[in-house]
């Protein structure tokens, strides 16, 4: 449960219970966030935000990682947020290593401390199954530089794409 102020200007906290996801649960509620994650980030019109392929990364991540919910302690039908990863061993850099895969915090639940919940049982989590550092990918823009900096995290590389 969520008792003290977090991440930077943080106006206001919420009482929350950050759990793993379930099929049954939560299947529809991070099938519809994943969606308006990839409506509403850089990501759209980059990856399908179809159903189908929604509930496919769901499913996927649920089946081989870990998916943790945010839900409002006072509701627990009231999901307001996600984080999804995995733990894998990395060819390259020869270390178990937590990666992220989506995360999503629903709008009016921003600024009051749900992603730093979310990012403190994602890196328990890691941490328990043998992970040593946690990496997260992330569009370019300075708020969210700022949150990833403020919870401890530093950028390393930069990936550049091209369209085969």
């Amino acid at each position: 449960m969520l008792t003290d102020a977090t991440i930077g200007d943080v106006t206001s906290t919420v009482a929350l219970v950050v759990r793993p996801a379930t099929v049954d649960e939560d299947l529809d509620y991070l099938v519809g966030a994943g969606q308006a994650f990839l409506r509403t980030t850089t990501y759209r019109g980059r990856v399908s935000d179809a159903r189908a392929h929604a509930e496919a990364v769901a499913r996927l991540v649920l089946a081989l990682g870990r998916v943790f919910v945010a839900v409002d302690d006072q509701d627990d039908l009231r999901r307001l947020g996600f984080l999804a990863a995995l733990v894998i061993d990395h060819p390259f850099l020869g270390l178990r290593i937590g990666t992220e895969v989506m995360w999503w915090v629903e709008p009016d639940a921003r600024r009051r401390g749900v992603g730093r919940q979310l990012f403190a049982a994602f890196e328990a989590w890691a941490k328990a199954e043998g992970a040593v550092r946690a990496q997260f990918g992330a569009y370019r823009d300075p708020h969210l530089e700022g949150i990833y900096q403020r919870l401890g995290y530093h950028s390393t590389e930069v990936i550049y794409e091209k369209d085969l």
